[in-house]
């Protein structure tokens, strides 16, 4: 079964929309069916990655992580290093981050890695800084 959902504003205007393939098993259950993420070309990255370091500096935290996690997702160590920092308290303290956004230690850690993994030079540091952060 395909499914198409859709996330709508409060005016109706559609936000985003996904589809979603449901498969029946042996069993009579419903399970989602494998899918991969949809493949991002290095300008649509780029773009990305260009946006979010603009909503970052205009303290608009929630849409950089947006636009930072499809191209980190996507494969890219600028882009998962940026979204670990959206997520870093000593980063967001830094920025003065307000309007409910919060820290998460183990986000931040998790998307450092991913940098890490993905060929960031600059996330090891960032690993070992947080290693540091008293919980």
């Amino acid at each position: 079964m395909d499914l198409t959902l859709e996330l709508r504003l409060a005016d109706n205007t559609a936000a985003d929309r996904r589809s979603l393939r449901l498969e029946w098993s042996g069993n009579a259950a419903l399970a989602p069916a494998k899918s991969q993420p949809r493949q991002l070309s290095a300008s649509e990255i780029a773009l990305m990655v260009k946006n979010g370091t603009e909503y970052m500096a205009n303290g608009s935290i929630g849409a950089a992580r947006m636009m930072f996690q499809a191209a980190a997702e996507a494969g890219e160590p600028a882009a998962a290093f940026a979204l670990a920092e959206t997520y870093d308290p000593l980063v967001l303290r830094k920025l003065g981050a307000k309007g409910g956004v919060t820290s998460d230690i183990a986000l931040a850690h998790s998307w450092y890695e991913r940098a890490k993994k993905l060929g960031s030079t600059l996330a090891p540091e960032r690993l070992e800084r947080l290693a540091r952060i008293p919980e």
